[in-house]
């Protein structure tokens, strides 16, 4: 039996809105959904630029108590069906819920819970991992709540097929009407990749050698001391480097050229005086605490641990722990007698960075180029899952220049990093050494120096045949 199939209604969530009427809205105006990331903090990577959905709120799908047991794109999948739904006038009862079914694809699944419960293990160990990780990233789990969510009880299933799986979705659900094994087919596909491993992991090497196979100029940028596999292996098809540290140009024969790393201006500029709300002495070191957007789990648990030894040494302390743990460093301050400033995320960090006098922080290579901008003295905790162990690296090239203190996570104790707050901070002069030393590696005109490098490749030849 062959029927005829067509389409009774349409659900979108994507980057130019929320909803059938938003996107259309969009779509018929022009606008582009595409803009810098927002999602996390992409200043290391490459590209920077993405289709991100803005201003979802699950809870307006998904019940409270459920947000936690899913990942995003599982999230997106429940809103596009219920536009979806609501636009077909389709209703699921019990005489005809098994004659309605649902096939959504993703070609990635849950991403951002996959890198966030991998996280949890790495700091942790397994008791960190939440018990709702498998159900809440695995790919045909949006199509198992969504026939929840609608009590469809017909065919379920999804395609895990890259960037054509919602189409095959699409094309697999009409041919399961067609074949008279359902009704209706709630069909289409979900993703949520914009994550730092999805964005690194889709990064420009394959776009980039295929330019410079077929002749055309190009470059790319390096930020570490050691570079990435991608950029070593580009490096024999590029016709120029640009990279910050001097170290990496070995990597790049007759092509590297040293830049530096564009950060903004404000880092160059004199700290000034932030209002934390601290009664503390005019003379106070400032330390500055933070590991990325999203914190880092190991440096806040050294700094709760080492707060009892930094009690008495009156000390200013800012500490961006992000949200997970906000409150238990907020506790560990304040059992130690601590008036601390603890924020899930700095908005300023230029103004926080050039305000202090001691940075505590990961080694990656732009929160490097913003230490050397500002001129401050650093303990630095390289992330140990970092890609070729690039930030360890990173860390030695600032340390053997006198530029830095580096504690090994695996090392890292309250007791250790105690001791090596109360050194720094009880010694101006030192630390004014750090600053003076980690400046030589500042480049104020490296975003200029990279533009030149671009026009001079564009300006010699269009391409190489």
């Amino acid at each position: 039996m062959s029927r005829r199939v067509v389409v009774t209604g349409v659900g979108l969530v994507s980057p130019l809105g929320i909803g059938t009427a938003a996107n259309w809205e969009a779509l018929c105006a022009g606008r582009s959904g595409i803009g810098p990331i927002t999602h996390f903090d992409a200043a290391e990577f490459s590209s920077r630029i993405a289709g991100e959905v803005k201003g979802f709120d699950p809870l307006a799908f998904v019940s409270k108590k459920d947000v936690k047991k899913m990942d995003v794109f599982i999230q997106y999948a429940i809103a596009a069906a219920q536009f979806a739904m609501d636009d077909s006038g389709v209703d699921v009862t019990d005489a005809n819920a098994t004659r309605v079914g649902v096939f959504i694809a993703s070609g990635i699944g849950g991403f951002g819970t996959i890198e966030r419960e991998h996280k949890a293990f790495i700091e942790g160990g397994p008791r960190r991992i939440s018990p709702f990780f498998i159900p809440a990233t695995i790919i045909n789990l949006a199509a198992g709540q969504v026939s929840i969510r609608f009590h469809a009880k017909g065919p379920n299933s999804a395609t895990c097929t890259a960037c054509s799986a919602s189409a095959h979705a699409i094309g697999d659900a009409f041919e399961i009407i067609k074949r008279d094994e359902a009704d209706v087919m709630i069909a289409g596909g979900s993703e949520a990749a914009i994550t730092p491993m999805g964005v690194g992991g889709f990064a420009s090497g394959p776009v980039l050698a295929l330019a410079a196979l077929r002749g055309y100029p190009t470059m790319l940028l390096e930020q570490n001391a050691l570079p990435g596999l991608t950029n070593r292996l580009l490096s024999r098809l590029v016709r120029a480097a640009a990279v910050t540290f001097e170290e990496a140009l070995k990597f790049f024969p007759g092509v590297g050229v040293l830049t530096g790393n564009p950060v903004r201006p404000e880092f160059f500029a004199a700290g000034k005086a932030i209002d934390d709300g601290l009664a503390m002495p005019p003379r106070a070191a400032r330390i500055l605490i933070f590991g990325g957007s999203q914190g880092a789990h190991a440096i806040n648990l050294a700094m709760v641990e080492a707060a009892p030894q930094l009690a008495a040494a009156g000390l200013a302390i800012t500490h961006q722990t992000g949200e997970r743990d906000l409150e238990p460093v907020r506790e560990g301050y304040r059992r130690a007698g601590i008036e601390a400033r603890v924020e899930a995320f700095l908005y300023e960090m230029d103004r926080e960075m050039t305000a202090a006098d001691l940075v505590i922080c990961r080694a990656g290579a732009t929160t490097l180029s913003e230490l050397a901008a500002a001129g401050r003295a650093a303990i630095l905790v390289p992330l140990p899952t970092a890609a070729d162990d690039h930030q360890r690296r990173n860390a030695e090239v600032v340390a053997r220049s006198g530029a830095g203190v580096v504690i090994d996570q695996r090392e890292l104790t309250g007791p250790r990093l105690a001791e090596a707050v109360l050194a720094l901070a009880a010694s101006p002069a030192r630390r004014a050494a750090m600053a003076s030393a980690v400046r030589q590696f500042a480049r104020p005109d490296a975003a200029a120096r990279i533009a030149d490098k671009v026009w001079e490749l564009a300006s010699s030849s269009v391409r190489r045949a």
